[in-house]
């Protein structure tokens, strides 16, 4: 695990529009997505149980891989009231101040 790569914060679906990213002379496996090379995400949901909001960081592995990495971190946010709402804000701020500009056609500078 390379920590000092991107932790992206996405919505779920995102996830599938990443790639594998092009490998380099000592660089590890990783993804990549609005052209930012990554090895972990951090997403919320109904992920886990029926009826359960979590939000879950931990290593994105794509399908094919045998890897296996245990979740960073899963917190119940059930029991709060703006819990979507608020997510959908703080990925919109994420893509907008870090991800856009970096990404194929951002706007422009």
């Amino acid at each position: 695990m390379d920590y000092s790569l991107a932790v992206l914060k996405v919505f779920a679906s995102q996830l599938a529009d990443s790639t594998e990213a092009p490998s380099s002379e000592g660089s590890s496996a990783a993804q990549m997505l609005f052209n930012v090379r990554f090895q972990r995400a951090w997403v919320q949901g109904r992920l886990w149980r029926a009826g359960m909001y979590v939000m879950v960081i931990g290593a994105y592995v794509a399908a094919e891989s045998k890897d296996n990495y245990p979740t960073i971190k899963m917190v119940d946010l059930s029991s709060q009231p703006d819990r979507e709402a608020m997510w959908y804000m703080e990925v919109a701020e994420a893509y907008n101040f870090f991800y856009l500009p970096f990404s194929v056609g951002g706007p422009p500078s």
